[in-house]
């Protein structure tokens, strides 16, 4: 809700986080369904908080994204290679095929976007600029990840 206020508005911005949201818990349903189908058990932990209070501006968020991405990914490749390990190939099969091949795509489009805030002047500040604005009216990846 950060870039939804009246002194930020970037709807585009904001739209892309709600809509990565909306796709990270259907990912995480997926991978429950795929464990119960598979006779597993889901085995509760708890959920480290991010190493920041609040996030202030596109930048920050954008790289608290893309380092979740990068740990989840490396998780995923932990689990494909346990699975080889002990002789279940078609968990590493599903695990590369539908969590581990869109999340690499997945991150170097988030990559790119971070690139391109900072070419473009976003700051890592809580002030926001033109270079907010412009990746909120720019960018084609808000909505193509």
């Amino acid at each position: 809700k950060i870039f939804e206020q009246d002194d930020i508005a970037l709807p585009r911005v904001a739209a892309f986080f709600h809509q990565q949201g909306e796709k990270e818990q259907e990912e995480a349903e997926a991978m429950m369904e795929y464990l119960i189908d598979r006779g597993g058990q889901y085995c509760n932990k708890d959920i480290k908080k991010p190493g920041c209070e609040g996030v202030c501006n596109i930048l920050q968020a954008l790289q608290m994204m893309l380092s979740k991405w990068k740990e989840v990914a490396g998780i995923m490749v932990e689990l494909c290679l346990l699975s080889r390990e002990n002789g279940d190939p078609h968990t590493a099969s599903v695990v590369k095929q539908r969590f581990i091949t869109p999340l690499v795509g997945k991150i170097k489009v988030l990559g790119d976007l971070l690139t391109n805030a900072r070419r473009v002047g976003c700051s890592a500040d809580e002030a926001t600029g033109f270079g907010e604005y412009l990746i909120d009216q720019l960018q084609k990846e808000l909505t193509s990840i």
